[in-house]
C-alpha cells in the first residue's frame, strides 16, 4: 500500500521523466512517439492521483518504491536452502531471457510506449547470482561442468540411474524391493500424500517386507553386522510423505 505522499512523489517522477523523454523525441522529429509517451504519463497521473486507481501501477513500480526486493529477499539466509537444477543451463537461459527482455524494452522505449525507469523493473541475471552467492545453495547437475558464475564449495558425486515405470503394477514394485533388500540396499520411498504412504507401508508389510511410515526426515535407516556379513534391521524400508 502506498501513502498519499509516496503516491504523489511517484506521480511527480513519472511526469518529470515523461517530459524529458517527450522533449528529446520532439527534438529528433519523432512527434508521434513524443505525444504517445506524454499522453501515457498524463493518463497514469490522472488515474492514480485524481481517481485513486492502482491498476497498472506495477509497470511503474520503480517510480514509487526506491528499494526493490526479489523473491529471495523474503526468505532468511540462514534458514533457507535453495536448490538449483542444472545451474549452468539455468544461468544461460536467464541471460538469454534478460537479453530478449532488454531488446524488447529498448524498442518500446524508442517508440514512446514506456519510460526509461520502466526498464529497471526486473533484476538482471548478475544481480540474482549476487544474491545467491550469499546463501546456502545446492546445485544439481547431470554433468559436472565448470561454472564461472558461482563458486561451488563442496562437490559430491551421486550415482543414479533411471528405472522402468511400474504403470500401477504393485507386483513389479515388490519384486524390485525384494531384490534391493537381498543386495543389502537401504530403501526410502517417497509418497505425495500421507494416506497413500501409510497404505503402501501396510501393503508392503503384507508382502513380507519390513516397512514403516515416517514423517521424521532425520530418521536414519540403520544396519547391523553379524557373523554372516551385513544384515539389515527390521525397519529396513522407510516410506515418507
Amino acid at each position: 500500500m502506498l501513502t498519499k505522499e509516496e503516491r504523489d512523489a511517484g506521480i511527480a517522477r513519472i511526469l518529470a521523466e515523461a517530459k524529458q523523454v517527450s522533449e528529446k523525441l520532439r527534438g529528433e522529429m519523432k512527434t508521434e512517439e513524443a505525444y504517445r509517451v506524454k499522453s501515457a504519463a498524463d493518463q497514469v497521473a490522472e488515474e492514480a492521483g485524481e481517481l485513486g486507481l492502482s491498476a497498472g501501477l506495477d509497470a511503474y513500480l520503480s517510480y514509487f518504491c526506491e528499494e526493490r526486493v526479489s523473491l529471495l529477499d523474503y526468505f532468511g539466509k540462514q534458514d533457507t536452502l535453495v536448490f538449483l537444477d542444472e545451474t549452468p543451463r539455468s544461468i544461460e537461459r536467464g541471460m538469454a531471457t534478460e537479453t530478449e527482455f532488454s531488446e524488447s524494452m529498448k524498442q518500446r522505449l524508442e517508440k514512446g510506449y514506456l519510460l526509461p525507469g520502466q526498464m529497471r523493473e526486473l533484476f538482471t541475471c548478475k544481480e540474482i547470482l549476487g544474491k545467491l552467492a550469499g546463501r546456502r545453495c545446492i546445485s544439481l547437475v547431470a554433468l559436472d561442468l565448470k561454472n564461472p558464475h558461482l563458486e561451488i564449495g563442496t562437490h559430491l558425486n551421486i550415482q543414479s540411474k533411471t528405472v522402468n515405470p511400474y504403470n500401477n503394477s504393485f507386483e513389479l514394485l515388490v519384486k524390485d524391493l525384494e531384490r534391493y533388500k537381498k543386495n543389502g540396499y537401504q530403501v526410502i520411498l517417497l509418497s505425495g500424500s500421507r494416506t497413500r504412504a501409510k497404505r503402501l507401508a501396510d501393503d508392503l508389510m503384507a508382502e513380507g517386507l519390513n516397512a514403516f511410515y515416517s514423517e521424521d526426515y532425520d530418521h536414519e535407516v540403520k544396519v547391523r553386522r553379524d557373523h554372516d556379513g551385513l544384515r539389515q534391521e527390521k525397519k529396513d524400508m522407510s516410506i515418507r510423505c
